[in-house]
């Protein structure tokens, strides 16, 4: 678990199996995913996944907000295929009502501090500039274009090994954003 100010990033637990799965079939929720919203049965299956990949040590993480409890988004690192190779990529999603307060950057970057992670990507739709300005502010660097699931994104490279030193708290939210990102 990861704590910051105003948020407890943590696994997901089976008991928040019914939020995330109405959240992954919401398409406003999955507006930019790669994928887009989920039927029921994927929605399932992709919790599932989640689940599989934090037993592993990563993957995407709830993102809690401390004051109310309430599950509004989820951040993260799973493993995705570029150009072939198996790469780690940052993703991040937040609840529309929740959007334009700076969740999705304190979250990325409480993730990213706590991360053993030496090579780490993010892909985004070139239409998604509020995530790619929140990838921006969180020190990552593009590098191009990149080919996910047939589709085009651009993508972006951190390097894990210059933390930006910044605290989240220390950060200023972002004044409208769409922060989706997978």
């Amino acid at each position: 678990m990861i704590q910051t100010q105003r948020l407890i990033i943590r696994p997901f637990q089976e008991g928040d199996r019914n939020a995330l799965v109405k959240l992954l079939m919401d398409a406003e929720f999955m507006a930019f995913s790669n994928l887009g919203a989920f039927d029921s049965e994927g929605a399932h299956q992709r919790f599932n996944q989640i689940i599989s990949f934090t037993s592993k040590g990563f993957g995407k993480q709830a993102i809690i907000l401390a004051e109310s409890s309430e599950l509004v988004g989820y951040c993260g690192i799973e493993p995705f295929e570029l150009n072939g190779s198996q790469e780690m990529e940052l993703g991040y999603r937040i609840v529309s009502h929740q959007r334009g307060q700076g969740i999705a950057t304190e979250a990325a970057l409480a993730v990213l501090a706590h991360s053993s992670i030496h090579r780490l990507f993010a892909y985004v739709e070139e239409l998604n500039s509020k995530s790619i300005r929140v990838l921006l502010r969180l020190g990552f660097k593009k590098q191009g274009e990149c080919i996910v699931n047939g589709k085009s994104y651009q993508l972006f490279e951190y390097d894990c090994d210059s933390i930006n030193t910044q605290s989240p708290t220390e950060l200023t939210p972002l004044a409208s954003s769409n922060q989706n990102l997978h």
